[in-house]
Order: C-alpha cells, then structure tokens, then sequence
C-alpha cells in the first residue's frame, strides 16, 4: 500500500497534498514546490507520479483522494 510515503521528508499528507494542487490546479510545479515547504519540481514531480502509481492499487488512497476532492469542491 501506502508505506512508501516518506518521499525528501514530506509525509503521506504532504505526497497527497502534491497530488491535490497538481490535480485540482494550474499552478506551475514549481510553485507548488515553493508552497510545500521550498521543494525542487523534481520532487513535485515524483510525488504526484507516486501518488498516481498507488491510486491504481490502494482503495484506502483513492477513497481519501476522492472525499479530499469532493470536500475541496463540493459542486
């Protein structure tokens, strides 16, 4: 599941939140980058992958995804 989260310090919370501003915005990765904590893109980058990756396998993160989503933007 979800064991790899750890990722240049940042926790699962933080690797989701990646994900989240990656997928629910148009801000650059390297903005997002700078908001979690002054991270290189690069590392942006992984974590959104890894996230993807683990979405198709682990039904406890995409359920947590999908209700971060819905509670982001309830329309």
């Amino acid at each position: 599941p979800y064991q790899w989260a750890v990722l240049d310090g940042l926790t699962e919370t933080g690797v989701t939140a990646m994900y989240l501003c990656r997928e629910m915005t148009d801000i650059p990765l390297s903005n997002i980058g700078k908001y979690l904590g002054g991270r290189d893109h690069t590392t942006i980058l992984h974590g959104i992958d890894k996230v993807k990756e683990s979405i198709g396998s682990d039904e406890t993160l995409r359920s947590t995804v999908d209700i971060l989503k819905k509670k982001i933007n309830p329309s």
